[in-house]
C-alpha cells in the first residue's frame, strides 16, 4: 500500500523528534514480526528512526519532510542503499534478509552472487528500507487522515 506524502501533517501530539521516534519505536517493536522479511523490516524501521532523533527542526513536519529526514540526501532508497547510509556488505544485508536456512544455502553458494536472478543485495535492502519508511508513515500518520 502507497501512502501519500503529502496528505497530512505528523502526528501533532508530539513537539519533538525524540519523543516521536521513542512512541514509533514502541509500536514497532510492539508487531507480531513472523518471518525474516517482517523482522528485517523492523530492523530497518530502527535505523529510520536514529536518523529522526538525530533532526532538530520543529515538529509537526508533513509526510514530505518526514521522508527526506529518513533518506538522509539519498534521490531514492536504492541510492540510499548503495550509498553505504545502511548496511554495506552483502554478508550483513543477508544474514539480515534471510532465514537462518536460507543464509546457510547462499553462504555456500556463495554471498558474493546476486540475492536473486534480477537483484543483488543492495537491491533487496532497497526495498526492506522502503517497506519500514511505508510502515513508519502509517504509525505517524493522525487519526482520522487519509
Amino acid at each position: 500500500m502507497k501512502t501519500s506524502l503529502n496528505c497530512a501533517v505528523v502526528n501533532s501530539d508530539f513537539d519533538n523528534a525524540k519523543k516521536l521516534a521513542d512512541k514509533a519505536e514502541m509500536i514497532v517493536r510492539s508487531r507480531k514480526a513472523r518471518g525474516a522479511w517482517s523482522k528485517a523490516v523492523n530492523e530497518y524501521a530502527f535505523e529510520l528512526l536514529e536518523n529522526l532523533r538525530e533532526e532538530r527542526r520543529s515538529f509537526p513536519v508533513s509526510f514530505e519532510e518526514l521522508h527526506g529526514i529518513f533518506i538522509c540526501s539519498a534521490n531514492s532508497w536504492k541510492q540510499y542503499s548503495n550509498g553505504g547510509c545502511s548496511l554495506c556488505a552483502n554478508y550483513d544485508i543477508a544474514k539480515r534478509l534471510c532465514t537462518a536456512a536460507h543464509f546457510a544455502r547462499v553462504e555456500k553458494r556463495g554471498i558474493e552472487t546476486m540475492a536473486n536472478t534480477r537483484e543483488t543485495w543492495l537491491d533487496l535492502q532497497a526495498k526492506a528500507l522502503a517497506q519500514a519508511e511505508t510502515l513508519l508513515l502509517q504509525i505517524l500518520r493522525p487519526k482520522g487522515s487519509c
